[in-house]
């Protein structure tokens, strides 16, 4: 084979593309590379914040990952580090550099921390308070100064405006989140949606939500809202996948999906409906129970079972006291009218 057809050959070969990460699969990727390289990469947030611990004396008074457990930090799944996050979803607010995988040569004399507030949503719009709360403690345990960027010692005043600043971009993220999911029907109609396309809150013209609802779907044909149903469902699943705290409005969602499907209760062939958006979600519902039936604790329902039969005998124990203090209480009366008056005498 000639050189001309060598090179030929060898473009017009397509390389192998590299499969995208998602981003959840960039956080693990990050959190085993600092891992390994036993070094914390640098903050994205563009509104990022650094500050810097350093000891009062040669070393810190005890190791980082000891100190921050007892000052309140969490260790975190998308950096190598302790720090403070997102309970529901894991994501990370702040994390702190030599504080986990640094044992063997004792505690180090300084620590950085490093806080995004515009990365990630948290769940409470004073994140930021409850952070330098725990970071002035952190300080505390291990005998150490803050310093802000620039290496300017923060007093516990300064270090609450350090909150403030950072309460502000979790707002910022929070609002931009919430402009994100605010639509305007055609007719006027304000909504908000949730992380479930079929699920959202009505806006009334005061401002306030006016009602919520749990399950919209638009009549479809039988296999087009089928595959609508099942897309629905697995919505759910990856919902309760990137959550902790689970879906609350899950037996509204429910509920509204059945009153829909007794219009009907069989699909419909020969024109658009509801019900066949219904058909499609519930056979995900069904296989989603039947999937996690089998990896379900039988204890947990042991538990709750157990729980719920303790509340319902002391309901009853309360209902009988009362029933027998009324009867005590009617009889002291019946008794006391049945007695002459006092001073008077008896006929």
């Amino acid at each position: 084979m000639s050189t001309v057809e060598l090179q030929s050959s060898s473009s017009t070969s397509e390389e192998p593309k590299l499969k995208k990460l998602t981003p959840e699969q960039r956080d693990q990727m990050q959190g085993v590379q600092e891992a390994f390289r036993g070094v914390l990469f640098p903050p994205t947030d563009a509104a990022a914040i650094t500050l810097t611990l350093q000891a009062r004396g040669e070393r810190f008074t005890m190791q980082v990952q000891e100190a921050a457990e007892l000052a309140g930090f969490f260790s975190l799944n998308d950096h190598f580090a302790m720090g403070a996050k997102n309970h529901d979803t894991d994501k990370t607010l702040a994390y702190i550099s030599n504080s986990m995988g640094h044992r063997m040569f004792g505690p180090p004399s300084s620590a950085q921390i490093h806080i995004e507030p515009e990365k990630h949503l948290m769940e409470y719009r004073t994140a930021g308070t409850t952070l330098v709360d725990c970071i002035q403690k952190l300080a505390d345990t291990l005998d150490a100064t803050v310093l802000d960027s620039t290496g300017k010692p923060l007093n516990s005043d300064a270090l609450q405006e350090v909150g403030q600043q950072v309460n502000a971009g979790i707002r910022k993220k929070m609002d931009e989140d919430l402009a994100s999911r605010k639509v305007v029907m055609p007719c006027g109609e304000v909504r908000i949606y949730s992380e479930l396309t079929f699920l959202y809150d009505v806006i009334g013209s005061d401002g306030h939500v006016a009602r919520t609802v749990y399950f919209h779907a638009d009549p479809q044909l039988v296999h087009e809202g089928r595959a609508t149903g099942l897309a629905m469902a697995a919505e759910l699943m990856a919902f309760h996948k990137a959550h902790k705290r689970g879906f609350p409005c899950f037996r509204y969602v429910l509920e509204e999906a059945y009153e829909a499907k007794k219009k009907s209760p069989h699909l419909s062939y020969n024109k658009p409906c509801v019900e066949n958006v219904v058909d499609g979600f519930f056979e995900g519902i069904e296989t989603l129970i039947a999937v996690g039936s089998k990896f379900t604790n039988p204890d947990w329902f042991k538990g709750r079972i157990s729980k719920a039969n303790a509340h319902h005998a002391r309901g009853l124990a309360k209902k009988a006291e009362f029933v027998e203090r009324m009867r005590l209480g009617r009889a002291a009366a019946k008794a006391k009218r049945s007695q002459p008056a006092k001073g008077r005498k008896a006929k």
